[in-house]
């Protein structure tokens, strides 16, 4: 069974819709993130006519003209929460948890940092 986590500090995502991709899709590979947070292995990619987003390195098939192929579907959705939602885990990665809010089933990505497992909040 999945655990269950808090969230202890409100989050919002990009304002732009988010980018999903399909197994076998094709991603122009950009620059990979750097910044303050411990959040390793995400590059920035690029499909035409889709918005630019971060991708974890891990689901990405690199190619040598500085494209990769999709090797899972990916959503780069990050999950609007406020403090006090519950959410459960899905997926760890990079820093990242993929979550759903069990009141009504939205889901996206979560900083590790803005979350607490539901057991150490009670």
């Amino acid at each position: 069974m999945k655990k269950e986590f808090v969230i202890i500090e409100a989050h919002r995502g990009p304002e732009h819709e988010p980018l999903e991709l399909s197994r076998g899709d094709r991603v122009f590979v950009k620059d990979a993130y750097q910044g303050p947070e411990d959040w390793p292995d995400w590059v920035g990619c690029v499909v035409p006519g889709k918005p630019e987003a971060w991708v974890p390195l891990q689901m990405l098939d690199q190619r040598a003209d500085g494209t990769a192929i999709v090797n899972e579907d990916y959503s780069s959705r990050e999950l609007v929460a406020a403090k006090g939602d519950v959410v459960r885990e899905i997926r760890i990665l990079n820093g990242w948890m993929w979550v759903v809010r069990p009141q009504d089933g939205s889901a996206g990505w979560i900083p590790l940092e803005k979350l607490r497992p539901l057991s150490k909040v009670r």
